[in-house]
């Protein structure tokens, strides 16, 4: 009975301490006194409301996303600060807005793949026709400009795309560029089939 008295009394003890407190990561309830929270409230009221009602999607999704990257760079072992940068816009728009238009299968492919192209017209244009360093400033700024030009017209509007115009525009042609982006574009679209409707927008 001693033992029973005082395994409650520590349980009771335990509840006590942490009562109030908001356990967002084993799903409890939201916290309610300013009193007893974990974190400061100057630092607790910046944080997403969504996040503080239901964190799993957010964790669940953000890593996710890291595994993606991680095995895209692993396999293809492609490292083109600006083309990875377009890439890695597209995989916040998969995993934080899944819901949205521009992580439509459409969009990421056709935009990436269709901004490749024109990136690579500009950059062969410029190339000979003004080959110093003004070309390749021109060949940037048009390259992005057409590209969300057709992007809008024929509905494949992914923003990041535009960064993969600019890389191409500014790179020229690159064999290991041009899988990166038709690979990686092809995983996203077909990672994005396969979780939309187990994923939520985050934002």
């Amino acid at each position: 009975m001693k033992e029973i008295s005082a395994w409650n009394s520590l349980e009771r003890g335990f509840q006590a301490k942490f009562e109030g407190h908001h356990l967002w990561w084993l799903g409890g309830p939201e916290k309610t006194s300013n009193r007893n929270t974990l974190m400061p409230e100057s630092v607790w009221h910046l944080v997403d409301e969504k996040f503080r009602k239901n964190p799993r999607p957010f964790i669940v999704q953000s890593a996710l996303a890291s595994l993606i990257v991680f095995l895209t760079l692993w396999i293809l072992e492609f490292m083109s600060p600006v083309i990875i940068a377009a890439i890695g816009s597209t995989v916040f728009i998969v995993f934080a807005m899944p819901k949205a238009a521009s992580a439509r299968p459409r969009a990421i492919f056709g935009g990436h793949v269709l901004c490749m192209l024109i990136g690579l017209a500009c950059s062969g244009i410029f190339f000979y026709v003004m080959p110093d360093k003004w070309g390749e400033i021109l060949a940037g700024s048009l390259a992005v400009g057409i590209a969300i030009f057709v992007m809008v017209i024929f509905d494949f509007e992914h923003p990041p795309a535009a960064g993969t115009a600019l890389g191409f525009a500014l790179g020229g042609f690159n064999p290991f560029a041009i899988t990166f982006i038709v690979v990686a574009s092809m995983v996203l679209s077909t990672v994005h089939v396969g979780l939309r409707q187990w994923m939520e927008n985050l934002v």
